[in-house]
C-alpha cells in the first residue's frame, strides 16, 4: 500500500515523466531527418529488416512515445477525481479533423500492407500530440527555441560552406551541390546548394523555421528592451536567448530559398504585426515601450544577408527561365493538371489515402506528389474531404472577434494555410514530421481557442500584447 504522501506525489511525476519525454521527443523528431537513423536509431536495441518498406534500427529514443503515453495514462488515472476533464478541443477543429480521418482510415486496405501501417500510423501519431497538447498543455517554447537555433545554425553554416557538415551522427544528408538530386538554384554561372538543416528538403526546412519563428514571435513584446540596472539577469538573458535564436531562425529560414515559406512567414508577419498595432491601440494598460528597435535587432544580419545575395533572391523570384527554375515551375503545372484529371476520375472518394503517387504516375510517369493540398485531399479522399479541409483551415477565423483576439498563433495558422497553397509541407499525411508539426499548431490553437470561449485567455507562454 503506497503511503499518503507518495500518493499525492504520484500524479505529478507520471505527468512530469509524460512532458519531459515529450519534449525530449519533439527536440529530436525536429532535429534529424528520419527516424530510421540518427538519434532515432542510438543504442540499438532491435534491427527489422524491413518495416514499412526500409530496414529500421529500433534505438533507445524509440522508446519516448512510450514512455510519454505511460507517464500520460497514469497522470490521467490518478487525476481521474479531480477538475481535469478530457477535451476534445473546438467543435470547428475536431469534427473536421475526424471526418478527414475517418474518411482516409476507410480508403485503406484492412491488412498491414506498408500503405496501411505508413498513413494509420501517421493519423495515430497526429491525434496522440493533438490530444496530449490540448489535454497536457505543455511548455513549447524551450523546446521550439532549441529547434529553432539548431536547425537555423546548421542551414547558415551549410549555406556559407556550401556542402553539408559530416553531422551523420544526427541523420545529416550528404550534400553537394554538383550531386544529382540534390536541391539548387542557379546563379553567378553556378549551382548553389539551398540550405536543408537537418531535414530532407529545403523547403521542409522552411517550411519549420517560418511557423516556429511566428510562434516565437508573440514572446518579444513579453521581454524587456534594456537589461535592467546591475548586470544580465534572468528576464535579460531570456530576452538574449529569444532574439538570438529568432536572428537565426531568420537567416536559416533565408538560405533555404523557399518561396513558398518566404510568402507564408511575410503573410504571418503582417498579421501580427497588424493585431499586435491594434490590440495596443485598444490596451488600457498604460503605454508600453513600442516595438521598433528590437525588429532592427532582428533584421539586421537579415538585411545583411540579403544584400550581398540578392541575385540569388532573384534568382528564386524573378529570373524563373533558368534551367532550373522553369523546371521546376514546369513541373508544378505538370502535376496540377495531373491532380486535376485524378478528381474529375474520382470526385467522391478519390484514389484513396496514400494512393496519389501511383494513380498519377499512370497518367504521367514523370508525375510526383502536387505541390497543392486542397488538391492533393480532393484527389485522395474526394471532394468531401476538401469540404472539411475547407472547414478546418477555416476555423479559427471564424470566432467571434473577442475570442479571435485572443488567439497568438493566428499567424503560424495562416503560414500553414499560405504554405498548403503552394506545397504540402504541413499536412499530416506527407511525412512524420509534417504530422507532428500539423498536430502541435492544430493542438495548441485548439487550447486556445477553448481558453478563450470559456474562461478568457490565460497563456504563460503567450502572454496579451
Amino acid at each position: 500500500m503506497l503511503s499518503s504522501p507518495t500518493q499525492r506525489k504520484l500524479p505529478l511525476i507520471s505527468a512530469t515523466l509524460a512532458k519531459a519525454s515529450f519534449t525530449l521527443f519533439l527536440i529530436l523528431s525536429f532535429t534529424t531527418p528520419s527516424w530510421r537513423d540518427g538519434p532515432f536509431s542510438w543504442w540499438p536495441l532491435w534491427h527489422f529488416p524491413l518495416l514499412a518498406g526500409a530496414p529500421v534500427t529500433v534505438g533507445l529514443f524509440n522508446l519516448l512515445p512510450l514512455l510519454m503515453s505511460a507517464g500520460w495514462l497514469i497522470s490521467r488515472w490518478l487525476k481521474r477525481s479531480k477538475q481535469s476533464p478530457w477535451q476534445w478541443g473546438p467543435i470547428g477543429l475536431t469534427l473536421p479533423l475526424l471526418g478527414i480521418t475517418i474518411l482516409g482510415i476507410l480508403s485503406l486496405e484492412a491488412d498491414l500492407t506498408r500503405r496501411t501501417l505508413t498513413h494509420a500510423g501517421a493519423l495515430a501519431l497526429f491525434w496522440f500530440i493533438y490530444l496530449f497538447v490540448l489535454n497536457e498543455r505543455p511548455s513549447l517554447t524551450p523546446p521550439l527555441l532549441i529547434i529553432t537555433f539548431v536547425q537555423g545554425t546548421v542551414a547558415i553554416a551549410q549555406f556559407a560552406l556550401q556542402r553539408d557538415l559530416g553531422l551523420l551522427a544526427l541523420g545529416e544528408l550528404p550534400l553537394n551541390p554538383a550531386f544529382e538530386g540534390i536541391t539548387v538554384l542557379y546563379a553567378r554561372n553556378q549551382p548553389w546548394l539551398r540550405a536543408y538543416g537537418l531535414t530532407a528538403h529545403p523547403n521542409l526546412l522552411g517550411a519549420i523555421l517560418a511557423m516556429l519563428l511566428l510562434w516565437l514571435l508573440p514572446l518579444i513584446g513579453s521581454l524587456p528592451l534594456s537589461p535592467p540596472m546591475g548586470g544580465m539577469k534572468g528576464g535579460a538573458w531570456r530576452q538574449v536567448i529569444l532574439l538570438l535564436t529568432i536572428s537565426t531562425g531568420l537567416l536559416g529560414l533565408f538560405v533555404t530559398f523557399s518561396r513558398s515559406a518566404w510568402l507564408a512567414f511575410g503573410a504571418g508577419l503582417l498579421l501580427w504585426l497588424f493585431w499586435h498595432r491594434r490590440t495596443s491601440g485598444q490596451s488600457q494598460q498604460p503605454a508600453k515601450r513600442p516595438l521598433p528597435l528590437k525588429p532592427i535587432i532582428l533584421l539586421l544580419p537579415l538585411l545583411l544577408l540579403l544584400i550581398f545575395n540578392y541575385d540569388l533572391v532573384l534568382s528564386r523570384l524573378i529570373n524563373l527561365k533558368t534551367p532550373i527554375e522553369a523546371t521546376s515551375v514546369n513541373q508544378r503545372l505538370s502535376d496540377g493538371r495531373v491532380a486535376l484529371q485524378l478528381i474529375n476520375q474520382h470526385p467522391w472518394r478519390g484514389v484513396g489515402l496514400g494512393n496519389y503517387p501511383g494513380a498519377a504516375q499512370r497518367l504521367d510517369p514523370d508525375a510526383h506528389r502536387v505541390h497543392n493540398v486542397p488538391l492533393y485531399v480532393t484527389a485522395e479522399l474526394g471532394l468531401p474531404a476538401t469540404l472539411l479541409w475547407l472547414w478546418l483551415m477555416l476555423a479559427p477565423f471564424l470566432q467571434r472577434q473577442k475570442e479571435l483576439s485572443k488567439v497568438s498563433l493566428l499567424p503560424a495558422w495562416t503560414a500553414m494555410v499560405v504554405i498548403n497553397m503552394f506545397d504540402t509541407m504541413v499536412w499530416w499525411s506527407s511525412n512524420w514530421q509534417t504530422a507532428i508539426l500539423f498536430a502541435l499548431l492544430v493542438g495548441q490553437t485548439a487550447q486556445s481557442l477553448t481558453s478563450a470561449s470559456h474562461r478568457g485567455y490565460d497563456s504563460p507562454e503567450y502572454p496579451p500584447e
